[in-house]
């Protein structure tokens, strides 16, 4: 009993320190997200997406790579009211000829460093059929493990349909920031057969 009633206080303060550094979020935790930050002191930039989506790959290794895309290069975004800035957009079909037999995964990765008070930027990715959005994803770029005015890492996954016909991908950065800087941009294609 006395272990437990330990156990307990070491996570509540724990978990306090978690919540005044912004890993706990104080509105938006989700199953996945707290199962990731469990006991976690630094979690990673794909643990922190988790606050916005539910995918998440377990295992890279068990897939080969398809296609890279790599920028190297440092951006500037300077929005108007609400800018969108499209990074990488491709048809799928030129990536991967051949349908998947078995899962395939996008990992989109990148640094982003922003002024202080920054808030309501996200990196998106889109999926397209046609002209029509099938699926999207927002991931905040303002996390716990960045600070104002530094590089921060920023990574997510987004999984494919084993249908591609002629589907599109769009990843894009929403900013409302002012210089709002993107750098290190890499876009992995991964397939299991």
């Amino acid at each position: 009993m006395m272990a437990a009633g330990c156990y307990l206080i070491f996570l509540n303060l724990f978990q306090l320190w978690q919540y005044n550094r912004g890993i706990i979020h104080y509105n938006d935790m989700n199953r996945r997200y707290y199962q990731a930050v469990y006991l976690n002191p630094h979690p990673s930039a794909a643990e922190m997406s988790l606050l916005d989506t539910d995918e998440q790959l377990e295992n890279e290794g068990g897939l080969k790579m398809v296609y890279t895309y790599v920028s190297d290069s440092t951006e500037l975004l300077q929005p108007a009211a609400d800018s969108i800035t499209i990074v990488f957009r491709k048809n799928l079909q030129s990536l991967l000829p051949k349908p998947p037999k078995q899962a395939a995964w996008l990992v989109i990765s990148l640094e982003v460093r922003a002024p202080p008070a920054a808030g309501g930027d996200y990196c998106g990715t889109t999926l397209m059929q046609q002209g029509k959005t099938e699926k999207r994803r927002m991931i905040r770029l303002e996390n716990a493990i960045g600070k104002a005015g530094e590089w921060s890492p920023v990574k997510y996954y987004f999984s494919l349909p084993l249908a591609m016909n002629k589907d599109e991908v769009c990843v894009f950065m929403s900013n409302k920031t002012p210089s709002l800087e993107i750098r290190n941009f890499r876009l992995q294609l991964l397939s299991g057969g």
